[in-house]
Formats: C-alpha cells, structure tokens, sequence
C-alpha cells in the first residue's frame, strides 16, 4: 500500500521508522504503527493534496501525542475513585459486575491506563473504556444505596431523640412532652 512517496521512499516506510525510533518495544511499535498507518488514511481522506512532508510531520506529531497518551497516568476525576480505596466498597462493588467488568477493575486499581489494560486483557481500549464506564455506573449505585440507607437509618433515630419526623426538614425540634 504505497500511500506517498518522497526523497526518503515511501511515507509508509517512514511510519515503521517512526515506530522504531520512539520505542524498543516491540508490541508498542505494532500498535503504534496501527494507530499511524489509521491516523495516516484519515488525513490523505480528509486532506487528499498535500505534500508527502506535511503528512510525514503530521504522523510525528500523533506518534508523540499516542505515546504520551499512553504513558500518562489515567485521569481519575470519578467521584467514586476514591471509595476505591476502601477495600469494603470493592468487596461490595465487585460481586455487581461481571469477570471482565472484574478484571477492568482489578487494572484500574493498580493505575494501568486504558490502553495498557486493553493490551492486557486482550480486548480494544473502547471495550476497556466501556467496561469502566459501567463500573462507574455500578459503584454510583452502591454509593446511591449507601446514601439512602444512611438516610434511612439517620430518620429511624431521629424519633427516638425527640425530633418529628415530619418536621424533620425544617431542622430539630424538641417534643414538649421531652422537656
């Protein structure tokens, strides 16, 4: 599949070049070059005429930013990541997933990436993305019941101390007959 070619031969060529000096590993230099020779298809589709150069920059520029993509810490704005650490939450978390959604879990928690666990797991990084956003579902949930249970069993003190339970939303108050 010769795409361009230049002085160098062809930008295909050039692709594997990049792959090859970005990293030694040689599954990261496959995925790498999957992921150029996509990126490379996309651009000649959506810019049918430049020069051979200017797609040869352009797959430099997404070499770097795929390879810091991947070494980059995972983004853990979740609101549910750090009941994570709670070793109870996960013991009731993980019984509500399924084996795969488990061992999603399992990457997630020793901080893999997404990308690292999908290569892991053998799967695509959309899967792992999927599974973690069910995950992220699973764990709202738990959270949600825990939140009313608290409240459930915040409101069977309440009457006990004196406090209406109908008037409860508008704060305590003390039964005259307590007094």
């Amino acid at each position: 599949m010769v795409v361009g070619e230049d002085r160098d031969g062809t930008i295909e060529q050039f692709i594997f070049r990049i792959a090859e000096s970005r990293t030694t590993v040689i599954q990261l230099q496959e995925d790498l070059v999957r992921d150029l020779c996509a990126h490379l298809l996309h651009l000649r589709a959506a810019f049918p005429d430049q020069p051979a150069e200017w797609y040869r920059r352009s797959c430099e520029l997404r070499a770097d930013q795929y390879l810091r993509q991947i070494s980059a810490p995972p983004k853990t704005v979740n609101r549910w990541l750090p009941e994570l650490k709670d070793e109870t939450f996960v013991a009731r978390l993980t019984p509500r997933l399924t084996p795969k959604q488990q061992q999603v879990l399992a990457l997630l928690l020793e901080d893999i990436g997404i990308r690292e666990a999908g290569r892991r797991l053998g799967v695509s990084h959309v899967a792992v993305i999927k599974h973690r956003r069910k995950i992220e579902r699973a764990a709202n949930r738990l959270l949600q019941a825990g939140a009313a249970a608290a409240v459930m069993l915040l409101l069977s003190y309440l009457p006990t101390h004196g406090v209406s339970r109908s008037n409860a939303s508008s704060g305590p108050q003390v039964n005259p007959s307590s007094t």
